[in-house]
């Protein structure tokens, strides 16, 4: 998913419903721009999220954080794995 979470409704319930068709320990990787650094395009028209709101959303969800890959400048890229 990239640059679309900051656009998501009632995120835990979404991607719960995700979890529910992936196979056992199914990933799921994300990218939206960084929502606290400095000046930026879009994070002034909202387009973008903070870490910590993807990380709780996706464990509310049933989902861990294994990889913050941390390789684009102004973007977080997190995978997630289910929880077993």
């Amino acid at each position: 998913m990239r640059n679309v979470y900051h656009h998501l409704k009632n995120r835990v319930e979404y991607f719960s419903e995700i979890k529910k068709v992936l196979k056992p320990k199914g990933r799921v990787a994300i990218i939206d721009y960084i929502g606290n650094k400095g000046f930026s395009f879009h994070r002034m028209m909202g387009h973008s999220t903070i870490k910590e709101t993807m990380v709780e959303d996706l464990e509310s969800s049933g989902f861990k954080l294994i990889k913050d890959a941390n390789i684009l400048p102004e973007q977080n890229f997190l995978i997630f794995q289910i929880k077993i």
